[in-house]
């Protein structure tokens, strides 16, 4: 399997840019919350 590997430059670089640093944000402080729950219960944190 090959990967096709693209970098485009348009005019809303700037905006995914940022758009991408906040879902790391969150992406981050969910991981955290799930692992201070795991330590906490044993479980893990998972709505299924």
């Amino acid at each position: 399997m090959k990967t096709l590997k693209l970098r485009i430059r348009d005019k809303h670089t700037d905006q995914l840019n940022r758009l991408s640093g906040s879902v790391n944000f969150v992406w981050n402080y969910v991981n955290d919350l799930s692992y201070r729950y795991l330590q906490r219960t044993g479980k893990f944190f998972s709505a299924y």
